[in-house]
């Protein structure tokens, strides 16, 4: 195994999950207006995203655990360029929504070994190696909105733009092909049953009060992310700005997401995960209402940078700290706190769409500013409870 060969493998795939994972942002003012839907309608590909993600991600990391990353790496490769490629092809909207289901669930299968394979060979500085590898997806969702909105705006049809991200990951498979994985635990117990061969149990996850905690700021920080980025193209276009204007708002998020992570990478491990997750939260609660309550543009634009900045840390940081006190089983501890993600994905961003739809955006967007508020209260919820037994997690030495 070339460990270095591997990891600047995993470091190009979630670059290039950032920069085509948000290809539906500046697309959705576009295929509003082709399939004519409502906003409420638009808004259910986010639920139909996460609920693929929502099987995808604990059975990816389920079975990379047992049978290897690679294999599930693959499949989730294959998986997505086929379902991207026909969305390009349908003309109902059920069926745009299915197939977004099912661009979920490849997803999964390869967020989620990725994930956990950075975890196993970086054991001893998971924050700064995880950090680094959120980094490289905030760089690439900073690029992509960018470059799709671009192309868009070049009068490129959006169902060329699909076709091509899923050209992108058959290629990125065919990269995966050639490289040599290192064995995972339940791959070197092969005598034993399956349903043996992983040390960690849901059971003991759901038990541990910091998980729990954690959980719920991985849920909170994706609903977040997603509402804010998933509909910022279609509240500038409310407000008569170009599709460029918005995309470059999502790009300005994924430069604070980005900045953020790296700055996380080198403070993670030395500062305590705990007293990142408080900080980023502290910043959340400020700099998000900024993002989606200002009337000038140049305090949006602030407060969108400035809020991915202050997220940036929380799932990374939270992943560490996760693999930190649950070490064997990586694939299963990183795939249920993808469903917490997934499922804040799910509910925030859809919720957002039935109150802009309703009562404007400005009202519909404000509930996140409130939702914020959970992150404070569970990152001090973190921080007592590890004062209590008396046992940092992330500090060296």
């Amino acid at each position: 195994m070339n460990q270095r060969a591997l990891t600047i493998s995993c470091y190009i795939g979630y670059f290039l999950i950032g920069v085509i994972g948000l290809v539906y942002a500046p697309a959705l003012p576009l295929m509003i207006d082709n399939f004519g839907i409502t906003l409420v309608a638009a808004g259910a590909i986010f639920p139909a995203k996460s609920i693929g993600s929502l099987i995808g991600s604990p059975l990816g990391g389920r079975l990379s655990d047992y049978w290897g990353r690679k294999p599930v790496v693959l499949w989730g490769c294959v998986i997505q360029g086929v379902a991207l490629a026909m969305i390009a092809l349908c003309s109902q909207w059920w069926m745009v929504l299915a197939l977004f289901a099912l661009a979920g669930i490849g997803g999964g299968f390869v967020n989620i070994p990725l994930n956990a394979l950075i975890s196993d060979i970086n054991p001893h500085r998971r924050g700064a190696a995880l950090n680094t590898l959120h980094a490289l997806f905030g760089l690439g969702s900073l690029v992509g909105p960018l470059l799709v909105g671009f192309v868009l705006s070049l009068q490129v049809s959006w169902q060329a733009v699909f076709c091509a991200v899923a050209g992108f990951w058959l290629l990125y498979g065919l990269l995966m092909a050639t490289q040599k994985f290192p064995q995972t635990q339940g791959q070197s117990r092969a005598g034993r049953s399956r349903t043996q061969q992983s040390t960690v149990a849901l059971s003991d996850l759901l038990r541990h009060p910091v998980f729990l905690l954690l959980l719920s700021i991985a849920f909170v920080y994706n609903g977040l992310a997603h509402g804010l980025v998933g509909w910022l193209n279609t509240y500038m276009d409310s407000l008569d700005f170009s599709v460029l204007v918005g995309s470059g708002l999502v790009s300005l998020f994924y430069l604070g997401l980005t900045t953020g992570r790296f700055t996380c990478r080198v403070y993670s491990d030395s500062l305590g995960y705990s007293k990142v997750l408080l900080l980023c939260a502290l910043g959340s609660v400020i700099f998000y209402p900024l993002a989606v309550l200002a009337t000038s543009p140049l305090l949006i634009a602030l407060g969108v940078t400035l809020a991915g900045f202050s997220l940036s840390g929380l799932y990374p940081t939270g992943l560490a700290y996760v693999n930190t006190l649950f070490p064997d089983g990586a694939g299963t501890t990183i795939g249920v706190m993808s469903v917490a993600m997934s499922t804040g994905a799910t509910a925030l961003p859809w919720l957002i769409g039935v109150l802009a739809e309703t009562r404007g955006f400005r009202f519909g967007l404000g509930l996140g500013a409130v939702t914020a508020l959970w992150l404070l209260i569970a990152a001090l919820w973190v921080r007592a409870l590890e004062q209590r037994v008396h046992r940092p997690t992330g500090v060296a030495g």
